[in-house]
């Protein structure tokens, strides 16, 4: 579950850095 949960978070990580940056 960890190893599915964590790709899963890096890829709403990098989503939300993108939002992020186009904010700034």
């Amino acid at each position: 579950d960890e190893l599915i949960a964590k790709p899963k978070q890096a890829k709403k990580r990098k989503k939300m850095n993108q939002v992020g940056s186009d904010s700034e």
